[in-house]
Parts: structure tokens; C-alpha cells; sequence
């Protein structure tokens, strides 16, 4: 969402992570209303992010990256 030029639509998160669009929509102005937020301060201390994939194994498909799984990435 950050990185896109023009932001992110709540249709294209609505696809990409096979949500409805109105939460999609609740998501997305979540987001948009905590980066605008003028007294957050920059993060400090440890910080640790990771990433995992979310989806069962079917018999016979990829494993890893390559696999029809969603990415979901943590920042604590």
C-alpha cells in the first residue's frame, strides 16, 4: 500500500487476499488514518518482523514460495 504510486485500492486488496470489499475498504482507511497520524513517533527498541505462509498442503503441490499460498507478514 505504501510503496504503490497511486495507493491501493480496496478492490485490488479485495482480490489479492480474497476478502469482502467493505472490509477490504475498513482495512485500507485504517491504514491510511495511522500513517497520517502526526504525533506517532518513529518505532524504537527491538523490533522484530517475520513473514509466514498461511494455506494447507495439498498431496502433490509445491512447497515453499512457489506454492498457491497468502503471504502474511508480522511487525512487533
Amino acid at each position: 500500500m505504501t510503496t504503490a504510486k497511486n495507493g491501493l485500492l480496496a478492490r485490488t486488496l479485495e482480490r489479492t487476499i480474497g476478502i469482502r470489499y467493505r472490509v477490504a475498504w475498513s482495512i485500507l482507511q485504517h491504514y491510511r488514518v495511522a500513517m497520517l497520524h502526526n504525533e506517532r513517533s518513529p518505532l524504537s527498541g527491538t523490533i522484530e518482523v517475520d513473514e509466514s505462509l498461511v494455506g494447507g498442503i495439498k498431496h502433490g503441490d509445491k512447497l515453499g514460495r512457489g506454492a498457491n499460498k497468502s503471504i502474511v507478514v508480522i511487525a512487533v
